[in-house]
């Protein structure tokens, strides 16, 4: 029996590898396809595999588990502590996965399958684009408010806008280009949001649990998918309180013999699965009769965003009881919940080109002097 703890970076992972007898081996193992290979026939089923959970640890697991007895993904929060931080290094690290395995104390996390970390990361990469989006925005308001324009005109830019816009700083050719610039991104921003929408949209058609979720009034096609690839299989939270908790919507609790403060929610989780709900929250306001009433409830006696992180968590704890139970919102608008699917059923596909690997080409006359001095 080896218990071997992997200590994971970007390019390479420290190993080291205790025998039943606690005798011990380390080595340094690139991140390359020809060192992994050669790692991974080294393996056999007596191999017991710890590594922390971080941004390969989920890849990495996968590429290991066929060849070993058990892979384990530590929760950082608990194995950290294991090395005093003036002592921590790679090697000590490794070696503190590997004994924490041998004594069988290794809180396990959820290894998400690839497509669940597929859907994160265009979760992730729809909200960045959207600020990024809204940054434009801003800076075109920006723009109009400093030359004393009408920023009406720009509140939403679009076609309606576009004449009116045509028009401005003809005379002034610096800042006619300061604002095609920005319409140029904000225009990149709107297809490739659209690219994402479709793909999100059409994950959502054909997902039970999303159909689920779209009988609650407030939740939108988006909100479903961020939702559901946050919290992945439901089954890994056996109380509704564990779920609140993952998503950070939880008070920070300080405790030592008769001494016990509260403070803010800890914010534990990814921060889309609180965006959602409170978008979900604001969205249903008036739809939606039991989270209207606990947060009128608490406003009056506690501050307003108190109330609203509250709200959310109700609604996370109904969103557990319905996926769990595999139940429809109990106040469910039937018209609004076909009105919702029928649009949803309208969302054309991805675009063929949205799956071609486009070519980079960077036309700035600074990276090409750059390029020719260094002989690139």
């Amino acid at each position: 029996m080896r218990f071997i703890g992997v200590d994971l970076h970007k390019a390479y992972a420290y190993v080291v590898e205790l025998s039943a007898d606690l005798q011990k081996k380390h080595y340094r193992l690139c991140l390359t396809s020809e060192a992994l290979s050669s790692f991974l026939e080294t393996l056999d089923k007596e191999c017991q595999v710890v590594l922390e959970a971080s941004t390969t640890s989920f890849r990495f697991a996968e590429l290991v588990a066929p060849w070993v007895g058990r892979v384990v993904v530590s929760d950082p929060a608990q194995t950290r502590g294991a090395v005093s931080q003036p002592a921590l290094n790679d090697h000590k690290s490794a070696e503190a996965l590997a004994r924490l395995l041998h004594a069988n104390f290794v809180r396990e996390v959820w290894v998400p399958p690839a497509s669940v970390r597929a859907l994160r990361s265009q979760v992730a990469l729809y909200r960045r684009l959207g600020r990024t989006r809204t940054r434009a925005c801003n800076m075109l308001k920006s723009l109009f408010q400093q030359e004393i324009l009408p920023v009406v005109k720009v509140r939403k830019p679009g076609p309606r806008s576009h004449s009116w816009m045509a028009e401005q700083f003809r005379e002034q050719p610096q800042l006619r280009l300061y604002l095609c610039c920005l319409l140029r991104i904000i225009n990149l921003m709107n297809s490739e949001l659209a690219e994402l929408e479709y793909a999100l949209g059409g994950w959502c058609k054909q997902s039970s649990d999303a159909q689920l979720l779209l009988t609650v009034p407030g939740m939108g096609a988006i909100l479903a998918v961020t939702l559901l690839a946050q919290i992945g299989d439901i089954r890994r939270f056996p109380t509704a309180s564990q779920l609140c908790s993952y998503a950070g919507l939880v008070p920070k609790v300080y405790e030592s013999g008769k001494t016990r403060h509260y403070g803010h929610i800890s914010r534990s989780g990814g921060s889309n699965m609180r965006w959602a709900l409170n978008v979900a929250v604001w969205s249903g306001s008036g739809r939606v009769k039991t989270i209207d009433e606990f947060r009128r409830r608490l406003v009056t006696t506690r501050p307003k965003m108190v109330a609203n992180t509250a709200a959310a968590r109700k609604l996370l704890t109904i969103i557990w009881s319905m996926l769990t139970h595999r139940r429809r919102y109990q106040d469910e608008d039937t018209d609004l919940s076909v009105r919702k699917w029928m649009s949803l059923g309208a969302w054309p596909e991805p675009s063929p080109q949205a799956l071609e690997v486009p070519k980079i080409k960077d036309r700035r006359p600074s990276v090409r002097v750059r390029r020719v001095r260094t002989g690139e």
